[in-house]
């Protein structure tokens, strides 16, 4: 998981997330290909654990990131990142 650095936090506004999905899948690294990419700016670094441990209970359901990539629908990808289940 790549990071920015401490001296670079003045320069976030809020916090949020972004999801691209490449359904096709991109070449990400060693000829990995990624399907679903997540970005996090995070401005409150107490947050910051609570941000993570909700991707991260997101993407262990691998039905569920399966279903994903697959999908072509934004709202499939609001549910699942916000608690909510899920695209089938």
């Amino acid at each position: 998981m790549p990071h920015g650095s401490y001296s670079s936090l003045n320069l976030i506004c809020k916090n949020g997330v972004v999801i691209h999905h490449y359904p096709y899948g991109i070449d990400f690294e060693n000829g990995e290909k990624v399907y679903i990419l997540i970005g996090i700016t995070i401005k409150n670094q107490n947050l910051r654990l609570d941000y993570i441990a909700n991707i991260i209970n997101s993407i262990e359901d691998e039905e569920l990131i399966e279903n994903l990539i697959l999908s072509d629908c934004e709202e499939d990808f609001i549910k699942a990142f916000n608690g909510g289940i899920y695209v089938k």
